[in-house]
């Protein structure tokens, strides 16, 4: 895919997961929450499966970036904010 495309795609996907954390609270609490737990020096992993990889993922772009090493989700596909 050439890398134009696949930076607008990402672009769109970023734009539609703030829109889907604004408006869907049960994801807005689990990042509450998981930045709680991170602060606290604890680590969260998420053990995701089929829409729970969705939200595992638009709940990662609500962590602080301060503890993002603290967090982690296991899952069988590759995320589109995974730069390697």
């Amino acid at each position: 895919m050439p890398d134009f495309l696949q930076d607008r795609i990402i672009e769109i996907a970023k734009e539609v997961d703030a829109a889907v954390v604004s408006a869907n609270p049960s994801v807005q609490e689990h990042i509450v929450l998981y930045n709680k737990y991170l602060s606290e020096d604890k680590m969260v992993v998420l053990v995701a499966h089929s829409q729970g990889n969705l939200y595992g993922n638009i709940a990662y772009l609500g962590i602080d970036p301060q503890y993002i090493d603290g967090f982690g989700i296991v899952c069988r596909w590759r995320s589109l904010y995974d730069d390697s």
